[in-house]
């Protein structure tokens, strides 16, 4: 005989009410989200203006490298109560193996030459100096 609360069925409850709470609980996210991005963007020109660099990325590759890998621990460290509990080792794991190949084709992209040079004159009038970085 099968137990009457396995049976039963559960109304599922509308998302009507629901869903302008759920945005307004994720509004302080999306907020120090948007501050930490616009911090990242200042900080890169901040740095480049302050050691007299045309090209961050081309002069100073490896500098801007360690200010991004910096600030994303800095992310980790802001958002480590909302990782808590939900990263085992073997979650992690998986999402490591998950993004491996991902993160080799992002590397091909960049240390290969398979775009050709951005056109100086079908580039945007103020383009990102991302675009005309080197590998």
């Amino acid at each position: 005989m099968i137990p009457m609360t396995l049976t039963a069925k559960r109304p599922i409850p509308a998302l009507r009410g629901r869903l302008p709470a759920a945005l307004v609980a994720m509004l302080p996210t999306l907020a120090l989200t948007g501050v930490i991005w616009s911090l990242s963007s200042w900080g890169y020109y901040a740095l480049v203006s302050a050691m007299g660099l045309e090209s961050g990325y081309d002069e100073a590759p490896v500098l801007f490298a360690a200010y991004y890998v910096a600030l994303a621990a800095a992310v980790l460290l802001v958002f480590r109560p909302v990782f808590w509990g939900l990263l085992s080792r073997a979650v992690f794991l998986s999402h490591a193996v998950a993004m491996a190949p991902i993160l080799m084709l992002y590397g091909a992209f960049v240390a290969l030459p398979l775009l050709p040079d951005v056109s100086v004159y079908r580039a945007p009038s103020n383009p990102p100096e991302f675009m005309f970085a080197s590998a």
